[in-house]
């Protein structure tokens, strides 16, 4: 247990050092001001302001996949009414349907944009595990390099508990995102939990290239942890 907490606070710490997610669009000068400026908001608990923010770096980058997530995010902790959980449900239901549909007609317009179809099923997340995968294999014919949409193929094959497919997903999340710490760092996760041999052979093979890189470093942590 103290292990799964440590994993889950590094991974988490690195997904923040990078503003967003590496074959994925950085996000151009103006759409991480937007972005920067959301985050001020969602901290102080200013759900709606944030997501209005996160959408006009979404309007600046379309391929800007972390403020897709955070939009998504903030938009739908802003619709609650934390007085009323009945009501609070309803409205955030009401928000995602809405999500959906302004998202289906970004889509409808950019059929090519891989985030579009990641982000529909993302909003189909712990629903409907039929449609997330749906949109995410589309997001990932459109750009194998998509590194999100790889993860979240691996977390619905979590969720079948099949960890084969699991695995392999990871895999290609790294490999899309190879300057990303976050993946890399999920994948040597998955690793110990399947094959520790195969982490501990490539820490060992590889330290010195490792070391002088985020990712490497990622899983020279994890496999200093067995």
């Amino acid at each position: 247990m103290r292990f799964k907490r440590i994993t889950l606070i590094f991974a988490l710490c690195l997904m923040g050092s990078s503003a967003a997610v590496a074959q994925e669009s950085l996000g151009t000068p103006a759409a991480k001001a937007a972005f920067e400026h959301g985050e001020d908001l969602r901290r102080q608990s200013k759900f709606a302001e944030a997501a209005a923010e996160y959408r006009r770096a979404i309007e600046i980058d379309p391929d800007y996949a972390e403020a897709h997530s955070q939009f998504i995010f903030s938009s739908k902790l802003g619709a609650r009414d934390e007085s009323d959980p009945v009501k609070s449900k309803a409205l955030g239901e009401a928000m995602t349907g809405k999500l959906k549909a302004m998202y289906a007609e970004w889509a409808q317009k950019d059929p090519k944009r891989a985030s579009y179809q990641w982000a529909l099923g993302d909003l189909h997340m712990y629903k409907d595990y039929a449609k997330v995968e749906q949109y995410t294999r589309k997001a990932v014919e459109l750009d194998p390099r998509f590194a999100r949409a790889w993860q979240t193929l691996a977390l619905v094959e979590e969720v079948r508990g099949n960890n084969a497919n699991e695995h392999s997903y990871l895999k290609k999340a790294a490999e899309a995102a190879p300057d990303n710490p976050a993946y890399a760092f999920y994948y040597a996760n998955s690793l110990k939990r399947t094959n520790k041999a195969l982490l501990c052979k490539s820490f060992t093979g590889c330290r010195q290239t490792l070391s002088k890189t985020r990712t490497g470093r990622a899983i020279a942590l994890l496999a200093q942890l067995q």
